[in-house]
């Protein structure tokens, strides 16, 4: 997976009934990164950890991830941990490539539609 186009990772309607340190792990052949993001305790909030505060070991390389794992460890008294979901953060000319296939896509439709 090539995560060099992600400005970040974001996690969604997380729900926790103590502090929580949520870690995200990138692992490569060569080597990975880690950030760890502390949320004290919560509900429906949206965290985000920016690609920019991931430390790395080895000669890591972001166009060559095998593994993504996330590590939710309620530090504190334990507890309750929910999330919605976890996902990657395109870079937004991402948005800019998926707008164009989709107007691609549609000029072909009508183009179909109309013969």
């Amino acid at each position: 997976m090539d995560t060099s186009a992600f400005t970040g990772f974001q996690i969604t309607d997380a729900y926790n009934d103590s502090t929580v340190d949520f870690s995200v792990y990138l692992f490569a052949d060569s080597g990975f990164a880690k950030a760890t993001v502390s949320h004290g305790a919560g509900a429906g909030y949206t965290l985000n950890i920016p690609i920019g505060s991931f430390s790395t070991l080895g000669s890591f390389d972001p166009a060559h991830v095998k593994t993504i794992d996330l590590i939710l460890d309620p530090t504190v008294l334990g507890g309750d941990v929910q999330i919605g979901s976890f996902s990657g953060v395109p870079e937004p000319s991402e948005y800019g490539v998926m707008a164009g296939l989709g107007l691609v896509g549609f000029g072909a439709y009508r183009r179909f539609r109309k013969a």
